[in-house]
């Protein structure tokens, strides 16, 4: 897993987010016991079957090139937005 990453560790730059539960959370602030048990979804997982998320496949067809250290914050506050997390 290369996506997520810690930037700020102090919640607010989103380069660590993910989805606990199907919610978008910064897990820079998450507790590592409210982690235990739950369902994380990195930038990683929201392809599916081999297939890309539209918003990471949109990101590619428009060139949209970053540096890609917010790439998670981006990818899964959009894909929520959209209604498809995986």
């Amino acid at each position: 897993m290369v996506g997520t990453k810690e930037g700020c560790a102090e919640g607010e730059c989103g380069a660590c987010t993910v989805f606990l539960d199907g919610v978008a959370v910064m897990s820079c602030m998450v507790p590592a016991g409210r982690a235990h048990d739950a369902e994380i979804v990195t930038v990683e997982g929201l392809a599916h079957d081999g297939t890309l998320h539209p918003v990471q496949q949109a990101f590619i067809d428009e060139g949209a090139v970053q540096c890609g250290y917010c790439y998670p914050w981006i990818f899964n506050v959009r894909s929520k937005a959209i209604g498809r997390k995986t």
